[in-house]
C-alpha cells in the first residue's frame, strides 16, 4: 500500500507540473542565447503598449495617408515639452501627441540589425545614406500581444509576415545584423529612456508595411535560425 501511495503522488505532482506548463499565459517560449536554463518567456509590454499596438484611443485620429520622410526630418521633429525623454508621462498611456505620433511615415533606409525583443517585438534598426540611424518596432500580431480588433491590425501583421521571410527571428535579445535597404512606412512614436539626455526618441512603432529594395546578401537559413551570420557584440 505504502509504495502504491508513493506510486500515485508521483502521478499526481507530474501532472500538476504539466496543467502549470501548458496554463501558463504566455504566447512565446525563447530559448536565451548563451545559457541551458529553460526557455524565457515572451509577454506583453506595459509602457504605452495601447499607443505601440495602435490599439489606443486616440488610433481613430491618426492620418492614413503616408507622409514621405528621410530619416533626418523626422529625427528633427518637435517633442512634446510633456514628454520627458528620460520617464514615462502617465498622460500618454493610452493617448498620442497630435502631429507626429498621428502620422503615418514612409522612409527609405538601411536595415542594419534586428533582434527579438522580450515583448515579442521585433526591434528594428535602420540608417540613412548620412549615416542617422532610428529604431522601429513591429509587434507581434498574435492576440496575446495586439488585442484583436484594431483599426491597423491587418496592415501590423502583413509587415510581420514580411520580415518574417527573411528575418525569423526566434532568439531573444540576439542581435542579427542586416544590410538590406528598404521603404518602410509605419505611425510615429516618441519613446523615453532612462538614458536620454538628448534628441527625441522619434520611432515607426508600429510597423505597417515594408518593402524590400535589393536582394538580402546573408543566407536565409541562418536568419531563420536565429542565428548571426558571424559573431557580434
Amino acid at each position: 500500500m505504502i509504495a502504491r501511495s508513493r506510486y500515485d503522488i508521483i502521478i499526481i505532482v507530474g501532472l500538476a507540473v504539466a496543467m502549470l506548463t501548458t496554463l501558463t499565459p504566455l504566447a512565446v517560449r525563447a530559448q536565451v542565447p548563451g545559457s541551458s536554463a529553460p526557455q524565457a518567456a515572451l509577454k506583453p509590454g506595459t509602457d504605452r503598449w495601447p499607443v505601440k499596438t495602435a490599439t489606443d484611443d486616440d488610433a481613430r485620429q491618426i492620418v492614413t495617408k503616408p507622409v514621405h520622410i528621410t530619416v533626418e526630418e523626422l529625427l528633427a521633429l518637435p517633442r512634446p515639452a510633456d514628454m520627458p525623454l528620460n520617464e514615462a508621462n502617465p498622460k500618454y498611456q493610452n493617448h498620442r501627441a497630435r502631429g507626429a505620433e498621428t502620422t503615418i511615415y514612409t522612409i527609405e533606409a538601411e536595415v542594419v540589425e534586428c533582434r527579438l525583443s522580450m515583448d515579442a517585438d521585433y526591434h528594428v534598426t535602420v540608417r540613412s545614406e548620412a549615416g542617422q540611424t532610428m529604431v522601429l518596432e513591429i509587434p507581434n500580431p498574435d492576440p496575446t500581444f495586439v488585442p484583436p480588433g484594431g483599426r491597423f491590425a491587418r496592415q501590423l501583421a502583413g509587415a510581420r509576415r514580411e520580415f518574417d521571410t527573411r528575418y525569423h527571428l526566434t532568439v531573444p535579445m540576439k542581435t542579427v545584423p542586416v544590410n538590406v535597404r528598404a521603404r518602410i512606412t509605419g505611425i510615429g512614436y516618441f519613446g523615453h529612456s532612462s538614458r536620454a539626455t538628448e534628441g527625441n526618441l522619434i520611432q515607426l512603432h508600429p510597423l505597417l508595411k515594408i518593402q524590400w529594395l535589393k536582394a538580402n546578401p546573408v543566407g536565409n537559413d541562418q536568419v531563420r535560425s536565429g542565428q548571426s551570420p558571424s559573431p557580434t557584440k
